[in-house]
């Protein structure tokens, strides 16, 4: 393919290219070596490795930071995504949100700061993590609950958020989470990592749950919850600008 890549001219490359992956790439490999592992473990050792801190992933770690999300959770991306959520929540009178996969707190963090009035309920499954944030942010409105959410109940609120997390979870997985979780909530904003539109190959393309998404110039693909083996209804409301020119994150309101 990279002597193909230097003859053609990029639109046929990139054509032929998703055709070939199409028909070659059926399950992402990357994260297999977690498969004997529960959920919990799973994340707890991605926190503990420091797997989201490494190379270019890393460029926004505080040395003084005891747990980081990766740079999903500080670059341009989530400063639109807390502008959009604070006017949603002015918009539709939000008064409470559940937060499933907090991770570090700093989105969730500036959310609390700038609605100063909502109650606030951080979910993740890494104990050491939930822990850590309770000590350090929790108060009478800021709350933070370690749950699987593949089979515990978690918080119910006026809204709920999902921000890149089903992109690190298996296709079923994901259908537990979504069956578990969704019942009961009146808002649901679902943000996804996502290939734009020219580079998508296959959406929902399979792996197992780990560290790493779906999406990658090599992989093409992302969770689409209006796809199979999915069947949610979603409208997208926001889009932002990715570092990688050939993706993008996009935050859907499922219903």
């Amino acid at each position: 393919m990279n002597i193909a890549k230097a003859l053609l001219p990029d639109k046929i490359y990139y054509f032929l290219h998703k055709i070939y992956l199409r028909l070659k790439v059926r399950h992402l490999s990357a994260d297999d070596q977690y498969q004997s592992k529960n959920i919990g473990e799973v994340f707890s050792e991605v926190y503990k490795k420091e797997l989201w801190a490494q190379g270019e992933e890393g460029k926004y770690l505080n040395g003084g930071a005891k747990f980081y999300s990766g740079s999903g959770s500080y670059n341009k991306s989530s400063v639109d995504y807390i502008r959009f959520i604070t006017e949603y929540i002015r918009a539709n009178n939000i008064h409470s949100l559940t937060d499933i996969g907090c991770g570090d707190f700093n989105i969730g963090k500036q959310i609390c700061q700038q609605n100063p009035h909502i109650s606030y309920y951080g979910v993740d499954v890494v104990s050491d993590l939930i822990n850590y944030n309770s000590e350090n942010f929790g108060s009478d409105r800021i709350k933070f609950y370690c749950l699987n959410t593949l089979a515990e109940k978690i918080p119910q609120s006026d809204l709920l958020l999902i921000r890149q997390v089903l992109q690190h979870l298996s296709n079923g997985d994901i259908a537990q989470l979504t069956r578990n979780c969704f019942p009961g909530f009146g808002h649901i904003l679902v943000t996804e990592h996502q290939p734009k539109p020219e580079y998508l190959v296959r959406a929902n393309i399979e792996k197992s749950s780990g560290p790493n998404s779906r999406v990658g110039n090599a992989n093409g693909s992302g969770v689409y919850l209006d796809k199979p083996p999915f069947g949610f209804k979603w409208t997208r409301v926001l889009t932002c600008e990715d570092d990688n020119p050939r993706t993008e994150i996009n935050t859907f309101k499922i219903g």
